[in-house]
């Protein structure tokens, strides 16, 4: 059984976006150690310098709560260009 729900939102302003997300999730299996709780959160940044060339900067954080009682945090930064061809 797996349960998720998520907010998302973008807010443009010139040539710049700010974009941000929330995420609950819950999985429950046959076998009780196996289960988890999920949520997450992340926010961007991306500026557009033409149609086709874009850079971004991210930032995203995730908590996983297994049923088996330990915890684990994970933080992801990342910075990039994309260009369409």
């Amino acid at each position: 059984d797996y349960n998720a729900w998520a907010v998302t939102g973008q807010y443009k302003f010139g040539n710049n976006a700010i974009n941000a997300a929330y995420v609950d999730s819950n999985y429950n299996s046959k076998d009780d150690t196996r289960g988890a709780e999920k949520d997450g959160w992340g926010i961007g940044l991306e500026h557009n310098f033409s149609k086709r060339s874009k850079i971004y900067a991210a930032y995203a954080s995730a908590t996983v709560e297994p049923d088996n009682g330990s915890d684990d945090d994970n933080d992801v930064f990342s910075l990039g260009m994309i260009h369409n061809f």
